[in-house]
């Protein structure tokens, strides 16, 4: 009986992390990120994952893009698991810091974050309702 009520908190208790987390990481780019450039991918760096299936691997694009008559040329510090999603000479929207013109993140990655909030907060919803029915049902 506590066992379940412990695994259902446990599970709500997770959701609510990355519902925080995703809802923080997106109003930072509404509010540091306000500079829009158009980049394009210029080199591709593929590493392997350890511990992983033999075919796992992370790309790392590598953007270029002008601000201010001055062209950026920075890797990506985010790892992205498709390399058909990637290619080189993809053009792409980009969200920029405006006075560290360096710090950026694909209008792509705006998306993914939103569907990863979404899909965490009916994850979290549906765990709320089941603790709830739990300690309702052993109460």
């Amino acid at each position: 009986m506590y066992k379940i009520l412990i695994a259902l908190f446990g599970v709500t208790a997770g959701n609510g992390f990355w519902v925080y987390k995703y809802f923080t990481r997106l109003k930072q780019l509404t509010q540091l990120y306000k500079g829009v450039a158009a980049a394009e991918i210029v080199a591709l760096r593929e590493e392997g994952l350890s511990g992983w299936r033999n075919d796992a691997y992370q790309c790392y694009p590598t953007f270029e893009y002008t601000v201010d008559g001055s062209v950026i040329r920075k890797e990506s510090s985010w790892g992205y698991p498709r390399k058909a999603y990637l290619f080189i000479g993809r053009k792409m929207k980009l969200h920029y810091d405006m006075e560290h013109t360096e710090c950026f993140i694909p209008k792509e990655d705006e998306k993914m974050l939103k569907q990863k909030l979404y899909l965490h907060t009916a994850g979290l919803l549906i765990a709320a309702l089941l603790l709830i029915l739990a300690c309702w049902q052993y109460a």
